[in-house]
């Protein structure tokens, strides 16, 4: 991550995204990258929805697949569902 300044609300919202990435990819949460890209992790668009509505049901709100397009990894998502989209 490199971001000293990270909130406790981004950290938990990075660990949601990554549960649920791992979860769709079937791979170990520590093996996300969460820096890469969304489509380098290897997310196509039937993994974006399932993901989606994964992180929108543990976060109890509505976290749309547009998204995932204009927040590209896990690092921005996480930062913008946070409300530090600069």
């Amino acid at each position: 991550m490199g971001n000293a300044q990270v909130t406790g609300l981004e950290q938990q919202i990075q660990a949601v995204l990554v549960r649920a990435i791992a979860d769709d990819l079937e791979v170990d949460p520590q093996d996300i990258d969460q820096d890469a890209r969304f489509t380098d992790l290897g997310l196509d668009s039937a993994g974006l929805i399932a993901v989606s509505a994964q992180v929108s049901e543990e976060l109890g709100r509505e976290v749309g697949t547009e998204e995932f397009f204009e927040h590209v990894s896990v690092t921005e998502l996480a930062r913008h569902l946070a409300g530090r989209t600069p």
